[in-house]
């Protein structure tokens, strides 16, 4: 009869839902079968753990690299905090390098079997000074008189070391000193004077240019200044080429001229020259000759 299938039917579903479990007792299999919600919910459940199956590859993946960026993180802040600490013996290598440099300056430092000569330590000084500061040192001093001196304080002093600089002990130093002074030549020509000679006496007094002649200076010294001399007398000396003479009264005058070379050093006088001055001519000589002119 047809009850009869569908009971039929029903038995072989209920066989084939409780396939699954078969370690389920008949008590759990009598209580599935009449609920069909139960059936559908047991048809969704096997479906969460393949949801679950393709999630995990993902999450554990994130896990470790999260934790590894953690890491990296971490590794980074130690490293920066601790940069300060790491910085500072950099710094005291930096300030130790800088006295590096010292001991170039004083490479040539005299060693036990030399000693510095510097020749600013000598000028100036004696021949005999000079001569003790070298002994000393271990050196033997050879003293030479070089050029002349320009004036009489620098007579006898030094000017020239050689050689300078770690020299060996026992090493002969050469010292030149300046000779006395240069002997000024006097001069071998004479002045001249404008207007030329004989003038008469004027009042005011008449006004005479006198020009020096061309004598020089030693080599080494230069020429300072000139002085004229009348009948032997010096005038005020000028360091021009030329100068005023004003004579006061009529007469035959000698003049001649010194040079001044070095530290004002005079020279001799040059040879004369006459420059007569005479008076203004009376009026009675004129006032004779008229009248023997007219008798």
């Amino acid at each position: 009869s047809v009850p009869a299938i569908l009971g039929g039917a029903a038995a072989t579903d209920a066989a084939t839902m409780l396939m699954p479990s078969p370690g389920g007792s008949p008590t759990q299999a009598t209580t599935v079968l009449p609920s069909a919600a139960a059936a559908q919910a047991a048809d969704e459940t096997p479906e969460e753990p393949v949801e679950e199956k393709k999630r995990s590859p993902w999450t554990w993946p994130l896990i470790a690299l999260i934790a590894l960026l953690a890491l990296v993180l971490i590794g980074t802040i130690i490293a920066l905090v601790a940069q300060p600490s790491g910085t500072k013996p950099t710094a005291t290598t930096t300030t130790s390098q800088t006295p590096t440099p010292k001991p170039t300056t004083p490479t040539p430092t005299p060693t036990a079997n030399t000693a510095q000569i510097t020749e600013s330590e000598f000028l100036g000084k004696t021949a005999d000074e000079a001569r003790q500061m070298l002994q000393g040192l271990g050196m033997v001093a050879d003293v030479q008189t070089g050029s002349p001196a320009t004036s009489k304080d620098a007579v006898n002093t030094v000017y020239r070391v050689n050689p300078t600089g770690p020299v060996p002990k026992g090493s002969t130093v050469t010292v030149q000193v300046y000779g006395d002074v240069a002997a000024i030549p006097t001069p071998t020509d004479t002045v001249s004077a404008n207007p030329a000679s004989p003038q008469q006496l004027a009042d005011p007094a008449t006004q005479i240019t006198v020009t020096f002649g061309s004598a020089g200076c030693p080599a080494g010294q230069n020429l300072v200044g000139r002085a004229l001399y009348v009948n032997g007398a010096q005038q005020t000396p000028t360091s021009g080429n030329t100068t005023v003479w004003a004579p006061t009264a009529a007469g035959t005058y000698k003049l001649s001229y010194t040079i001044f070379c070095g530290e004002s050093v005079e020279s001799g006088q040059s040879p004369t020259v006459d420059y007569v001055i005479s008076s203004s001519t009376p009026p009675a000589q004129g006032g004779t000759g008229g009248a023997s002119g007219n008798g």
